[in-house]
């Protein structure tokens, strides 16, 4: 059902109706509402799940980056790449959509995802700063004005505001919190 919301949203994002995410999933309202109460139900599930596995995502490449220095950068391209890689950009949109946005509840999920991607960071920015190579690292508060940084920079290329490539983007960003967490260069 998951699946088949997100291909009615994509090609009909103003207003798709539960009777057309049933048809797409060849699915009756019986088995639907075995499995929800709601249409908001299952788009607010359709949030959650697409950032259960943002988060997913941001562990497994955090772990597996080797060093801070490296999770940190890892950490912005991920976030980056959700509104510059098309296929996530198309994903991106749809859980973006007002039908969405405004469902009674959505504010308090989208916090709860915040807070999860977050954690990832600060694991990191707390790995680094242990090991000295953030010298001037608050790894919980530097983590939250990383992430609004990253949103705002993202949201303003998705409005086109601010035009440029991801690299573009990647490298004010890094650049400005590599400073701002006192990282030592690369070697030393």
């Amino acid at each position: 059902m998951i699946a088949a919301a997100y291909r009615v949203l994509a090609r009909n994002p103003g207003a798709a109706s539960l009777s057309e995410i049933l048809t797409e999933a060849k699915l009756g309202t019986r088995s639907f509402y075995r499995h929800f109460e709601s249409k908001d139900a299952l788009l607010l599930a359709m949030f959650e799940a697409e950032n259960d596995r943002v988060t997913r995502e941001l562990q497994e490449k955090l772990a597996a980056a080797g060093t801070p220095s490296v999770a940190l950068e890892n950490w912005i391209r991920l976030y980056l790449a959700l509104v510059f890689d098309p296929r996530r950009q198309r994903r991106t949109s749809v859980m973006r959509l007002p039908q969405i946005t405004v469902i009674p509840g959505y504010a308090a999920v989208f916090v709860r995802a915040q807070e999860r991607h977050r954690r990832t960071l600060v694991a990191a920015l707390t790995e680094g700063t242990d090991t000295g190579v953030f010298e001037c690292s608050d790894p919980v508060g530097d983590a939250v004005l990383i992430q609004d940084l990253v949103t705002s920079v993202i949201a303003r290329c998705r409005d086109g505001i601010q035009p440029g490539t991801v690299d573009d983007a990647f490298a004010a960003i890094h650049g400005f919190v590599v400073r701002a967490v006192g990282a030592r260069p690369r070697g030393t």
